[in-house]
C-alpha cells in the first residue's frame, strides 16, 4: 500500500497464475502529476510487514525483504 496524500493505493503482486506461467514481478503506481509519495507498506507472503520511504517518484525502487 502507498499512501499518496490523504488516499492510499494498494496493489497485490501474485507470483504465477496458471502452470508454467511467468509474470512481471514489479507492482506499478500509476500516480499521474503527483510529485511525491510515501511511505509504502509491504506484506510479504509470509506475513511480515514492512515499511520503504519512497525518495522520489517516476523511479523503479527495489525493495527487499528483511
Amino acid at each position: 500500500t502507498l499512501k499518496v496524500g490523504d488516499k492510499a493505493l494498494t496493489r497485490l503482486r501474485h507470483s504465477a497464475y496458471s502452470y508454467a506461467s511467468a509474470n512481471d514481478s514489479r507492482v506499478h503506481f500509476g500516480l499521474g502529476e503527483t510529485t511525491s509519495a510515501g511511505p509504502l507498506s509491504i506484506t510479504w507472503p509470509d506475513g511480515a510487514r514492512q515499511d520503504a520511504a519512497v525518495p522520489a517518484v517516476d523511479r523503479e525502487l527495489v525493495v527487499v525483504q528483511k
